[in-house]
């Protein structure tokens, strides 16, 4: 078999695996609450079904042979950075919050998740009534560095909340219209990505180390946003946050590949991504000048479309993109949030680069694939219709002669 034959069927089974699983991803999702309603409402002995949207269950506890009702329990869920945050929202039988739970964030980041449970965040909702906004910047406040995750929990409790008063006590409760949510991180991220645009059409190299600083402190240290596999595998299993509410998350996962494909030019590691930048200084202050052994480095580019695929592969099998981010250092620099095994990889990225220029970009990026897996889609679409073009020169010349 010719290497051409073996390159198609390596692609055939790369692709054609990741499509099964991803279609495996979107199998059974639906989830079992049951198990967690006697810790939500701890005084009742029986709970009872008693509303579909939202799910709803009313919890009773015999006195003297009487079922007398305790309080309910409701499900709601909430976008959050990687995707769906499954919330149970307990309250009292006139209606007040008494506890909220987060029962399932098998799709969200863990170390944004860990962050906002770990402090006072879910206690905020004690003692609020079903109607009350329930919103962040309203009457909760969000947790810094955590936005979309406390937004995504605030959410599911206000879905619950509201849903359970229209239901049970029959409030009427008016939701407030959506704006599109369009402030400095969003504007920010538009002049970035303009002024790379510029940058690379008029070919100004003094504007990338401008954008590239911009982006370090803007889109890293100070809103921690960067592309990463946790995203694209929550996009391509159907986990998308509210537009109006995240603009940002749209221009910065949906957008900029989208710029990249149109372009054919990969704007995002070279000049927009917060990493590569911190790489690039790293590489200036040590040199930057050692390379890797040629035949080393072309088994190790390899390597990182292996595990990019093993990756995917246990996203949508295990129906977890949070998994996407358990290997890529970002989240862990720009955060300041992770496990022991990641400061150590971080520590050990970070010294490498002194002396080879983006060593994480060249030998382990996942998101590097991703980019490099848009731009052979690229120009793959240029042949076909560079082919077609070709054919029609040549029928025209056939019908001329």
């Amino acid at each position: 078999m010719s290497k051409i034959h073996l390159k198609k069927l390596f692609l055939f089974m790369f692709f054609g695996s990741l499509m099964i699983a991803l279609l495996f991803s979107f199998k059974g999702r639906q989830m079992d609450v049951q198990q967690f309603l006697p810790s939500m409402l701890s005084d009742a002995q029986e709970f009872k079904a008693i509303e579909t949207h939202p799910l709803t269950y009313a919890g009773y506890k015999n006195i003297n042979g009487q079922y007398t009702l305790q309080g309910y329990v409701v499900f709601g869920q909430g976008n959050g950075y990687g995707g769906p945050v499954s919330v149970l929202t307990a309250t009292d039988s006139n209606g007040n919050i008494l506890k909220v739970q987060v029962v399932g964030y098998a799709t969200e980041t863990p170390s944004y998740i860990h962050s906002v449970l770990s402090g006072d965040f879910p206690k905020q909702f004690i003692g609020k009534a079903v109607d009350e906004p329930l919103e962040i910047g309203r009457d909760i406040d969000r947790v810094t560095g955590a936005t979309l995750s406390s937004r995504g929990i605030t959410n599911a409790v206000h879905q619950a909340s509201h849903g359970l008063g229209r239901n049970q006590f029959g409030l009427n409760i008016s939701e407030p219209s959506e704006n599109i949510n369009l402030g400095i991180k969003e504007i920010g991220l538009a002049l970035l990505i303009f002024a790379t645009i510029i940058g690379v059409r008029l070919k100004i190299k003094k504007l990338r180390w401008i954008v590239i600083i911009c982006s370090i402190f803007f889109t890293g240290f100070w809103f921690n946003c960067s592309i990463s596999l946790a995203n694209i595998a929550s996009g391509l299993m159907g986990f998308f946050p509210a537009f109006k509410q995240n603009l940002f998350w749209y221009i910065l996962i949906v957008g900029i590949p989208l710029i990249i494909f149109l372009s054919g030019k990969n704007l995002y590691c070279y000049w927009l991504c917060p990493f590569g930048g911190i790489q690039e200084i790293l590489a200036k202050i040590g040199g930057g000048k050692l390379k890797c052994n040629h035949n080393v480095a072309t088994s190790l580019q390899k390597i990182k479309y292996v595990l990019v695929w093993i990756v995917l592969i246990l996203c949508f099998c295990l129906k977890s993109p949070s998994v996407g981010g358990s290997y890529e250092p970002f989240g862990v620099l720009f955060g300041f949030q992770g496990v022991s095994v990641q400061w150590i990889l971080l520590s050990i990225i970070l010294v490498v680069s002194l002396f080879i220029r983006r060593f994480w970009c060249l030998y382990f990026c996942p998101v590097g694939v991703i980019n490099e897996i848009i731009m052979k889609a690229r120009r793959f679409v240029n042949s076909l219709f560079q082919k077609k073009q070709e054919q029609g020169i040549l029928t025209n010349k056939g019908r001329s002669l």
